[in-house]
């Protein structure tokens, strides 16, 4: 799991960097520029529970976010995506997750990064759901009698 946080915050710092806009920070309980201007977050959450994972296929999907006035996606990673096996790591959605981060960027869009888990896993909540792999959850056989009974 550490080796995993690892690489998704060196490759959201590596996005950051990139960003033509400048990075926000916390004053309080303020999100401010780098001027102290006061920042207003509104957007939206970019899921997909479900395999492949990847809930954006273009750029031009996040042209309608920002034509909407939104300046943040919440953007969902997923372990079962990333982790398809103990200790191997999918580099193609390594690959996706960077890709939309510089769409977003490309947009003056924040991203922040939502290692979010609904129900623990869809493996244990009956197939809905998102977060642990089935190999790290209860034990994958068990799992599997039991969502489809």
């Amino acid at each position: 799991m550490r080796k995993l946080i690892a690489l998704v915050l060196t490759m959201a710092c590596l996005a950051a960097a990139a960003r033509a806009s400048p990075l926000l920070s916390i004053q309080g309980k303020k999100f401010v520029d780098p001027n102290g201007a006061q920042v207003i977050l509104r957007g939206y959450a970019i899921q997909a529970k479900m395999p492949p994972f990847r809930p954006l296929s273009a750029a031009s999907e996040l042209d309608t976010i920002a034509d909407f006035g939104a300046n943040v996606i919440r953007l969902h990673f997923s372990w079962e995506a990333a982790e398809p096996a103990p200790g191997v790591f999918d580099e193609s959605y390594f690959s996706y997750y960077r890709q939309v981060v510089e769409w977003a960027a490309q947009r003056d869009i924040f991203v922040i990064i939502d290692f979010h888990n609904n129900a623990f896993s869809r493996w244990a909540a009956g197939g809905c759901g998102s977060g642990f792999p089935a190999w790290a959850s209860l034990s994958e056989a068990g799992l599997r009698t039991s969502i489809s009974s």
